[in-house]
């Protein structure tokens, strides 16, 4: 295992298609619904890490195009996504 630091894929440039696996844990709550979690998630997680953005996917959507081509042919995707309201 190598650990690589960067913003989302950037640093993975030269590793296109070589990637064994891709984890990830990203901000996946719609930005409109930030005011319904308990007021403890915002003293313990900073607001980036929450928001998603409009529909709670654009961390998302950036995970998925770069593992597509980051990860090789058998590679592995894993993701944590659970969205708390509709609105």
């Amino acid at each position: 295992m190598k650990i690589v630091r960067g913003s989302w894929f950037s640093s993975l440039e030269d590793r296109r298609g070589t990637i064994a696996g891709v984890l990830s844990n990203p901000p996946y709550i719609p930005s409109s619904c930030l005011h319904t979690l308990q007021a403890e998630v915002g003293i313990h997680e900073p607001h980036k890490a929450l928001d998603g953005g409009d529909q709670g996917i654009d961390d998302l959507n950036v995970i998925c195009d770069g593992a597509a081509w980051a990860l090789q042919k058998d590679g592995c995707l894993i993701l944590e996504v659970f969205i708390p309201c509709i609105s």
